[in-house]
């Protein structure tokens, strides 16, 4: 309730600006078409991104996605929002971006990654055929996993105790959230866990910090909790800003480490 009224007299004594009234004027879809998009490849070397890149560098592990450019204006707009504000529209946004990631993940390709329903009735998916890169080995082979439950665990990065006291709610699950929405009317095999993932030690803002440093110091930032069933599962890890990417892959190793069979790791903006 505090953090409710103050940001309702922050937005009295300071009221939009142009640039965030034009996102909110926005749909997702139209946001999602006017902010460049990271070509696949695109943020994996350190030479294709300009002097205003927030990562200063590629990512540290080729199967990290990253949806939009981070220094564009609206991208801007919709982090701040997402961080400062509990922003619904940006979460809806941030959103529908990594969806779209997902779908082309997903789509069937022959031999390629992706998921083919072959049925789904009111009670859920009764037959799912999915293929996705296998993490396991390092050659460029999938694994099929058949499942007549959902194949797909939907895993927000959690925040640290003192941010989530701080700011009130972990913008990531407002993300997911918003992506189950829309999973459950276009294709409903996602689920969100909130608690499978915890922090397994404290740490300093990561912007603070230099590449090295984060990449040094982020090895075991996670554990997965006790008691949690991944074995087997295939695993879908959210974040709102990947720099290096070192927090994206502490997750992924934590959770292979307790029996996902596949990571995929896909954040709003690089």
């Amino acid at each position: 309730m505090q953090n409710k009224i103050l940001n309702f007299i922050i937005s009295w004594v300071f009221p939009e600006s142009r640039e965030v009234a034009d996102f909110h004027a926005m749909s997702p879809e139209e946001v999602y078409q006017a902010i460049p998009r990271i070509q696949s490849d695109e943020a994996r070397t350190s030479d294709t991104r300009g002097a205003g890149s927030a990562s200063g560098g590629g990512l540290i592990d080729r199967d990290i996605r990253a949806v939009w450019q981070y220094d564009h204006p609206l991208t801007k707009v919709m982090i701040r929002g997402l961080k400062e504000r509990r922003d619904l529209h940006a979460a809806r946004c941030a959103a529908f971006g990594i969806y779209m990631v997902l779908m082309d993940i997903m789509q069937v390709r022959g031999s390629d990654e992706g998921v083919s329903i072959t049925e789904v009735s009111d009670a859920g998916i009764l037959d799912v055929r999915v293929l996705v890169p296998d993490s396991t080995n390092s050659e460029n082979r999938t694994v099929e996993i058949a499942s007549n439950k959902t194949p797909f665990t939907l895993i927000p990065i959690p925040l640290s105790k003192k941010r989530i006291r701080e700011r009130g709610y972990n913008q990531c699950e407002l993300i997911a959230q918003e992506i189950v929405k829309l999973s459950s009317v276009n294709m409903p095999i996602i689920e969100m866990k909130r608690h499978i993932l915890k922090r397994s030690h404290s740490h300093a803002e990561q912007k603070t910090k230099g590449r090295a440093d984060r990449i040094s110091e982020s090895k075991n930032f996670f554990a997965v909790a006790s008691g949690a069933d991944i074995a087997g599962s295939v695993c879908i890890v959210i974040d709102d800003v990947v720099t290096t990417g070192s927090t994206l892959v502490a997750a992924k190793r934590a959770l292979l480490a307790s029996g996902a069979r596949q990571v995929i790791m896909i954040a709003v903006a690089h």
